[in-house]
C-alpha cells in the first residue's frame, strides 16, 4: 500500500476534492492520511464517505504560549546538561517536548510524520508521498512514474542573496552560500519508505537544531529543503518541469503552459505531467480544475 501524507489544518472540503479525485482518477493502491487539528475533523469528516482510501491523523495547533514553553523547557535542560548530545536527535526526546504541537502545523507535521512511519511495521509502504494538497492534482500515477528512490521538484527560479526563508533559519552566511541556487520545492517528495523516514529525520534534526526560528515562523521547511540537498546531505532525483514529470508551476511561463481539452490535461513544456503543483497561480488553470473536479 502506497501512503500520501499531506497537511490540511484549516481547509475546508472544496479546497481538497481536486487533490482528492484526481488521486482517485490517477492512483492505485494508495492511501491519503490527512495531517489535520482536532477542530479540523468535524469539517472534513464527511469526505470519508466518498473517499474510502482516506484517514486523518490528528496535528494539536500549538500557540504563542505554548512555542514559548517548548522553548524555554528545551534551553533550560539543555543547559542543565539534562539533554546529553546523543539524546537530542531522538525521536523519544522530540516527543517529550512536544514537537508536534509546539510549532505551528506547516512545519509540526514532519515531528508527527516521523512518529507514523516509525510505528509502521517495516515494508508496510511500498512508496511514501509528502504532498501538498490544496494546490496539487495527479494527471499520472506518481507511483509508478516516479520510481527513483528520493524525488522531488525544482522551481524554475533560483534562491535570492536575502531569501528571507533562509537567512531566518541558515543566517547571513547561508543565504551568500545558497544565493544563486536553483529553488527545490518541499511541497511534494516521493520514496520508498526508508528514502522518507531519512527525509524526514533530517528535515526534523534540522528543525531541532534550529528550534528558535521553527517555533514562530512558517514556511522553513523550504529552507532546510534547499540546504540538504544542495549542501550534498541528502540524495535525491530532482526532476525539472520541462522532464514532464513533476511541473511546479508558479513562476512558469505562461507560454509553456497549456490546456489540452482533450486529454482533459494541463500541458507543461509539451508534457503531461503526473504532479501538476501550484497551478492556482495561473486563474486559466484554476478554472480548468474547478471545472473538472468541482
Amino acid at each position: 500500500m502506497n501512503t500520501i501524507y499531506s497537511a490540511a489544518a484549516g481547509y475546508q472540503p472544496a479546497h481538497l476534492l481536486p487533490f482528492l479525485l484526481s488521486a482517485q482518477r490517477h492512483l492505485k493502491n494508495f492511501e491519503v492520511v490527512l495531517l489535520i487539528t482536532p477542530s479540523d475533523q468535524p469539517v472534513l469528516e464527511p469526505l470519508t464517505a466518498r473517499f474510502p482510501f482516506l484517514r486523518f491523523a490528528l496535528l494539536n495547533r500549538g500557540n504563542r504560549l505554548s512555542r514559548a514553553v517548548c522553548w524555554l523547557r528545551y534551553v533550560a535542560l539543555r543547559q542543565a546538561g539534562v539533554l546529553r548530545r546523543r539524546d537530542r536527535h531522538s525521536l523519544n526526546t522530540r516527543q517529550r517536548f512536544g514537537l508536534e504541537c509546539g510549532i505551528n502545523p506547516a512545519l509540526s507535521r514532519y515531528f508527527l510524520i516521523e512518529r507514523l512511519l516509525a510505528e509502521q511495521a517495516a515494508g508496510a509502504n511500498a512508496r511514501v508521498m509528502l504532498a501538498d494538497s490544496r494546490d496539487i492534482i495527479f494527471q499520472g500515477d506518481a507511483f509508478t512514474e516516479l520510481s527513483a528512490p528520493l524525488v522531488t521538484g525544482a522551481e524554475p527560479t533560483v534562491v535570492g542573496p536575502r531569501d528571507r526563508w533562509i537567512g531566518l533559519v541558515y543566517g547571513e552566511q547561508g543565504q551568500q552560500r545558497l544565493a544563486g541556487k536553483q529553488v527545490y520545492c518541499s511541497g511534494f517528495t516521493l520514496g520508498d519508505r526508508t528514502a522518507i523516514q531519512a527525509y524526514v529525520k533530517q528535515v526534523c534534526d534540522e528543525m531541532w537544531t534550529h528550534l528558535p526560528a521553527m517555533l514562530f515562523h512558517r514556511g522553513l521547511d523550504q529552507a532546510i529543503h534547499i540546504r540538504l540537498l544542495h549542501d550534498g546531505l541528502l540524495q535525491a532525483r530532482v526532476m525539472q518541469n520541462a522532464d514532464g514529470k513533476i511541473a511546479t508551476i508558479s513562476l512558469e511561463k505562461p507560454a509553456n503552459l497549456e490546456i489540452d481539452q482533450t486529454a482533459n490535461a494541463v500541458r507543461v513544456h509539451g508534457h503531461v505531467p503526473c504532479v501538476l503543483h501550484q497551478y492556482d497561480r495561473h486563474p486559466a488553470l484554476i478554472e480548468f480544475v474547478q471545472a473538472l473536479y468541482l
